[in-house]
């Protein structure tokens, strides 16, 4: 399902009209139920904030934009039926420290209970330090924590047993 609506928005000619239309939900058609055929209940469904990253202009121009981030992050929230509390950009900064004013931000949205969960394209776009990304799993995302961490390409989904076994495999060949 959610690969149907990347690749409607990765083929779109038009990144800033497809991000239009993210935002005013003409997507959200693709969206499924539940297995058996249950709708999401408002109150259970999950808040997120969307953290984007791009160190360099030749990373934003070259690599993955913010704008494509944004579109993937939208359209992943879309396919899995979870709510966007907000988009958090760090533009410009690199990820060997957690020392990001945006990446702040977003961790303090989580703590104050703004969001449930913290959305990336990849883990790169968190942390590329073993011992951020340790401490960050400890203090946020870690067994008994009340926030989850979601990485789209890393298929890590931290309210899911699978999604913790693949933090889990992805934390110990670091």
């Amino acid at each position: 399902m959610i690969w149907a609506v990347v690749d409607r928005v990765q083929h779109a000619s038009n990144f800033p009209t497809t991000l239009n239309a993210l935002q005013r939900g003409s997507l959200r058609g693709l969206r499924t139920q539940k297995a058996g055929g249950s709708q999401v209940s408002p109150k259970s469904r999950v808040r997120t904030i969307n953290y984007i990253r791009v160190s360099t202009e030749k990373q934003a121009t070259e690599g993955i934009s913010l704008d494509a981030q944004k579109i993937r992050l939208q359209a992943h929230c879309i396919a899995v039926d979870i709510d966007l509390a907000d988009i958090i950009i760090d533009d410009g900064y690199s990820a060997k420290s957690l020392d990001r004013p945006s990446l702040h931000r977003a961790l303090s949205a989580l703590t104050a209970r703004q969001a449930d969960a913290l959305v990336v394209v990849k883990l790169d776009r968190l942390t590329r330090s073993l011992r951020d990304f340790v401490y960050l799993i400890d203090s946020y995302f870690g067994e008994g924590r009340p926030w989850s961490l979601l990485s789209v390409s890393d298929a890590i989904d931290t309210r899911s047993a699978s999604g913790k076994l693949n933090l889990n495999v992805v934390m110990s060949v670091s």
